[in-house]
This record gives C-alpha cells, structure tokens and sequence, in this order.
C-alpha cells in the first residue's frame, strides 16, 4: 500500500516536472486574431515599485494594483481569497515564474452568436504555493455544487460552466501549476497537449509569418506582448449577423490605411532613467499603403521644436508626411470601391482648389499641444505647424478659395489670419474657430488662440525656454531616422490635463441643462461629473512620472515604434 502511494506522488511529482511550458506561439493556431503574452512580470513590478510608481497607483481610494491583476486574471469567485493570501507577501517575490497567455480564433464552421475560440491559462510561478491549493479546492466546490459539468478532456478532469447568465461555456481545469480557461473542448485539448509535449493540430501561430515578423518587431519574448491581426479580426466579424457590411468597407479601409497583417507592441521594465520601454510596430506585407504611405518619405525634422515649443507645450509631435501627395491619394481611395463613385461628380470638381491648398506643402509636420495658466475649460489649445515649399503659392490659394468656404481674413502683426467660426454640433457643445496663417517657412493651423501665438513666435526669430529636451532620455534607443517623434510631458501635463477636462464637463453639463433639461437626463449618467478622487490619484501618479517619449520607423513592410516613460527629471 505504501509502495503504492509512494509510486502515485513520484508519478504526479515526475508529472509536475516535465510538463511543458504554455507558450501563445505553441497553444494558439496560426489565424489567431487577439494574442496577449505575459512574462518578466516580477522585473516589471520591482521596476515600478523602485520607481514610486506601484505606490502612486494604489492611492486611489485604497485600490491595490495587485488586486486589479488578480481580477483580471483568476475566475470572479477567488477574487476575495486570493488577494487577501497573495497581500501578505511580497508582490515581486509572488510574480517570480508566473507567465500568462490568451488568444482568440475563429471557430472552425463559423456558427453560432459566438464564432470564436477562446483560450487563456496563467501559471503560477512563484505564486504556485499560496494560490494553488486555493484554486483545487475552488473547483471541487463548484463541482460538488452541480454548477459545472465535469468533461475529461485529453484523460484531463475539466469543469464546464456557463457565465455571465449566458449560453456561453466556459471550461476550466488545473494542472501542473497552471489555471487554463476554454470556451471548448477543443481549444481546452489545445492547451492539455502542448503541456504534454504534443503539437496540436494544425499550423501553430509560432509557424505563421505575421507572427513571425510580429516578434521581429517586439525584440525579446518577456514582458507584456499584445499582438493584434486586423484580417483575421474582420473575418470573425463577418461570421455575424452584423458583419455584411464588413466585405464592402474593407477594400476602402485598405485603400486609406492599407493592408495591415499585425500589429504589435511590448512593453517591459526600463532601466537608468527610464520606467518602461515599449518595442512594436505594424506588418504591411504588400509595403505602406494609403495615407501610411505619405508618411517617412525622408526623416523627421523636429525644427518646429525649438522655433514654437514654450514653456506652455505639454505635447509634441513631428512626423515626415508629404501633403503634396494628398490629391494623389484621394484619386485612389474614390477608385477603390463602387461605394464611392458618387463622391466622384464632388471630387472633380474641387480637386483644383483642394490641389492648390495642397501642392505648395512641404513634408514636414509638427503638432503641439500647449496649456496655459490659470486653469480654465479653455486652457488647452493645439497648434499644427506644416512647412511651406511654396509661401506665394499658398497665399495666392488662400486668396482664390477659402473666402468661398466661408472663411475671413484679418491682419495680425503684419500677417494674414484666415478664420472660419465652426457651428455647434450639439446642445452644450461649443463651437469653436478654425484659424489658418502663412508666415515665414510654415503654415500654421488652430484655434485663433494658438495661431497668434505662433505668429509672435515667427516675428520674434528666437527660441522660448521650454521641458522639450535636445536628446532622448537616457536609456532609450531612439532609431536615427524617424519617420516621426514625439513627446509627452507626463509630470506637468497628466493630471492638469485631466482638469481641464473635468472643468469642460462642468460646462458641457451647465450648458446642457440650461438648454435643453431633458436631454440632460439622458446624457446624464454618460456624461458624469467631476471625479476629484480620481483627480488625486492622478496627480500622485503624476508626480513620478517624467516624458513619454516615441519614435517611428519606416520599413519595407510597415513601421517600427520605440517608445518609453522616463523618471521626472532632477532638480
């Protein structure tokens, strides 16, 4: 008898020990729309806590990080007990081994309200000991409750549930320290054999070449993984019953932003003084399409930087983007699909004026995004900034065309702004003006706000104090040819802007309820009111927080994105 037993737990034991890893790249079939990898979780978690920023995060009312990723990851029920066992201890230590997986695919016939296959599975690493046994006894319970169906799948007890109060299984089962989650039996076996070290059937996702050129893009295999196929997403879509328009939009979707195989990011701990890092990009097996294709023509020039960028930028974008090639484009989209040959009489006939407002442009555009004091509903502006190849080209367009779109001019320190009052679109929602200059090498385009200020800048010929720094951050590997850059002042801006918001919502709400009161009562409960916990938490997140910092890369087959949030800077 004890023989036996002893034989029994050197099995299970010898069991426990060879199973194999679950990998998204082994469990998930080829057309996988949705992939989410995790793993390095501990290096992430030490890396915000060492930071201030894990800290910063649980102020909001009491709320634990550790708590929303055992919410997210572990069945409703265990929510309570699980986090009061993992809360004794310490969070890196738990995250140490601990990886996780899910994907979604189409179903193999396509019926059904849900035509897609799910799987999910986290193992328990570090956290194996405290969470485990607590998870075996949960699904006994459910078991001895007669909630579930017990299934044995690949010589494997699973239990089957139905969630939500609808007809949607869901499958679970624990085994070799990892929790898996199915919505059938099939995606479930998925998950059995490769623990066993079988190869499902069929092309596995770790064989196709968008997953492939994905991982290219992503550099190393730990950290957080989000990969995304748009096609194969669209062809889920289409299995419902909503989904015959998708097959007439895709080929205009196509024409404007062209065809996208995968999209892709990780992010994972930084190092020096930067928090995380993000690598990814977007897989364009045909080559940049569309709008895509004006972009990264030559390198981005952030010349616009130093000339506009004051003390008041919280924000700036650059990108190379060629606006002569715009009429081009259209020309293409409106010959994409039949939908669109009504647009076509139109078309022709502005295609002249759209071409002279279009062809003088150069290939360089910057964004900014600015904030004055004191706070107010109206203290974030935005001011875009084209080059100018052709200044006299421009300018005798603006005199042919705007003023018969309803545009005026005026005179602003020896230049011409050219203004057009927007409508209200809706009760409590302010219109605005959209103002237009030409001054020295740019077009500038905003609210009147911006534009005067941008003008001043033009005639003072200097450059203005302000956070946007010469180099990237430390740490961060920026590519040296960008098709675009940017900069986001996450220390003086994040929970400002947040305000600026709420005080916009005030308004919105005043406005509406003084216009129109019941329409108020409708919109009421989306609308909501200001959130000054929320706005706290912010500011404390805030407060350990430097730049986030991008860049864009050009490739043959898409674009490469470099991304990081830095450590505030030291006084």
């Amino acid at each position: 008898m004890l023989q036996s037993i002893a034989t029994g737990l050197s099995l299970a034991i010898a069991g426990l020990a060879s199973a194999a890893e679950l990998t998204v790249s082994k469990v998930l079939p080829e057309r996988s729309a949705l992939i989410v990898s995790v793993s390095g979780l501990d290096s992430i978690i030490s890396r915000l806590s060492d930071t201030g920023v894990l800290a910063a995060m649980a102020q909001e009312a009491g709320a634990d990080p550790m708590k929303h990723i055992t919410e997210m990851a572990l069945p409703e029920d265990l929510h309570e007990p699980v986090h009061a066992a993992i809360s004794e201890h310490d969070a890196g230590e738990l995250a140490k081994g601990v990886s996780f997986g899910c994907g979604i695919w189409p179903s193999e016939d396509g019926s059904g309200d849900v035509p897609i296959e799910m799987a999910f599975w986290i193992e328990l690493g570090g956290a194996g000991e405290t969470v485990g046994p607590m998870i075996e006894a949960h699904l006994e319970e459910i078991r001895r409750d007669g909630d579930s169906e017990t299934l044995t799948v690949h010589d494997v007890q699973v239990q089957r549930r139905e969630i939500g109060g609808v007809e949607f299984p869901l499958l679970l089962a624990f085994r070799s320290g990892a929790l898996m989650a199915a919505s059938s039996e099939a995606a479930m076996e998925r998950m059995l054999m490769v623990q066993d070290g079988d190869s499902p059937d069929g092309v596995a996702l770790g064989e196709s070449d968008a997953w492939m050129a994905a991982s290219d893009l992503m550099g190393a295999t730990t950290g957080i993984r989000v990969v995304f196929m748009p096609e194969v997403m669209l062809d889920i879509v289409q299995m419902t019953p909503e989904g015959a328009m998708v097959g007439m939009v895709r080929p205009v979707a196509n024409s404007v932003l062209g065809l996208h195989e995968a999209m892709a990011i990780r992010v994972d701990a930084g190092e020096g003084d930067v928090i995380l890092q993000a690598r990814g990009g977007t897989v364009m097996p045909d080559g940049v399409e569309g709008i895509l294709s004006l972009v990264g023509r030559s390198d981005a020039q952030p010349g616009a930087f130093g000339q506009f960028a004051g003390p008041e930028t919280v924000a700036v974008t650059s990108l190379s983007m060629d606006m002569g090639g715009m009429t081009e484009l259209v020309e293409h989209l409106l010959a994409s699909s039949p939908m669109l040959f009504a647009a076509k009489q139109p078309w022709d006939q502005m295609r002249p004026q759209f071409d002279d407002l279009t062809r003088p442009l150069g290939d360089q555009f910057t964004q900014l995004v600015s904030v004055t004091h004191p706070i107010t509903a109206d203290s974030m502006s935005s001011l875009s900034i084209f080059t100018v190849n052709d200044r006299q080209a421009l300018e005798e367009a603006f005199a042919a065309h705007l003023g018969s779109v309803g545009f005026k001019v005026r005179e602003f320190q020896g230049h011409q702004i050219w203004s057009m009052d927007m409508p209200q679109m809706m009760p409590g929602v302010p219109g605005g003006t959209v103002s237009l200059a030409a001054a020295g090498d740019w077009l500038l385009a905003g609210d009147d706000v911006a534009v005067e200020a941008g003008l001043r800048r033009v005639s003072s010929r200097g450059s203005f104090p302000s956070w946007v720094p010469a180099q990237p951050p430390a740490g961060l590997k920026m590519p040296k040819h960008a098709a675009g850059r940017g900069l986001v002042d996450l220390h003086g801006s994040f929970a400002t802007m947040l305000e600026i918001d709420n005080l916009q919502i005030k308004r919105m709400r005043e406005s509406l309820q003084a216009q129109d009161p019941e329409l108020w009562e409708e919109l009421a409960e989306d609308i909501g009111a200001e959130e000054s916990g929320t706005l706290q938490q912010v500011k404390a997140l805030a407060s350990v927080l430097g730049v986030l910092a991008w860049s864009l890369e050009r490739t043959d087959t898409g674009f490469g994105l470099v991304a990081a949030i830095t450590t505030p800077e030291r006084d």
